[in-house]
């Protein structure tokens, strides 16, 4: 799935980020932007684009789960 939304670059990970209590994956996507992934409970979440990796980390903060 990630490598369908992000490209087959974004399957390489460059780090681990600690937000909120949860881990997600660094990675860049193949058009160069960073990216944030994360799977848990069958879902996969992915934050690309062009803001700042501060701002996609404040997104994934601000996610909680579905009801």
């Amino acid at each position: 799935f990630i490598a369908a939304v992000i490209g087959a670059r974004g399957l390489q990970v460059t780090s681990h980020v600690n937000i909120g209590g949860e881990i997600w994956t660094r990675c860049v996507s193949d058009q160069g932007e960073q990216s944030l992934t994360r799977t848990a409970h069958g879902l996969t979440t992915v934050i690309t684009g062009s803001a700042l990796l501060g701002r996609q980390e404040h997104l994934a903060a601000a996610l909680t789960p579905a009801a």
